[in-house]
């Protein structure tokens, strides 16, 4: 069986479409896991189709990820968010929004401005990146997602684990000169 879904994008480039893959990964981690313990049989393959707002469709497929049948990740703290803030700021984050999602079990979503991107993302992707916010690794939860913007609220630096599914995105705008670009996602068009 293959799963295909569509995906809303602001655009079919490089990090502005980080948030949704990110999401379509959870929910293939979601629906495989949750079709082998109803039985209905294992999902193989998982195809996104990315839909821009001018009606661009862009396909995007690949395999469903390393899934650990029936895992259980820990609850989000209720401090969390608090504690994210704070670790922010040492990072030179600002405007630190935390969000909450369920899939089967809790995601956090993390979004940050900072005035100076390269020096708050060099040093977030020394220590780990969005496990550094969190201050354990971010695989004990369903998913995490870090996505740090400019000030003209332009996305720099995204890291993401959709831990059920067992895949990361990661990626660094090219313009700060720190390594790998966009999104390393397969593409089938």
């Amino acid at each position: 069986m293959v799963l295909r879904y569509e995906l809303a994008v602001p655009s079919s480039a490089g990090l502005d479409r980080s948030e949704a893959l990110w999401q379509g990964d959870l929910l293939v981690g979601a629906v495989a896991d949750e079709y082998v313990a109803r039985g209905f049989g294992e999902i193989g393959g998982a195809w996104a189709s990315l839909i821009t707002p001018g009606g661009e469709v862009v396909p995007y497929g690949g395999a469903v990820g390393n899934i650990v049948r029936d895992q259980v990740f820990l609850d989000l703290p209720l401090n969390l968010g608090a504690t994210i803030a704070q670790r922010g700021a040492l990072f030179g984050l600002r405007d630190v929004h935390v969000t909450f999602l369920s899939v089967l079990q809790s995601a956090v979503v993390i979004k940050a401005t900072s005035d100076h991107p390269k020096r708050a993302v060099a040093h977030l992707k020394h220590r780990g990146g969005v496990g550094a916010l969190l201050r354990r690794p971010p695989t004990n939860f369903e998913g995490a997602y870090l996505q740090v913007d400019d000030a003209t609220g332009s996305p720099m630096y995204v890291d993401a684990v959709a831990s059920r599914n067992g895949t990361r995105l990661s990626g660094v705008d090219p313009r700060l000169g720190l390594g790998r670009g966009s999104l390393d996602v397969p593409s089938t068009g």
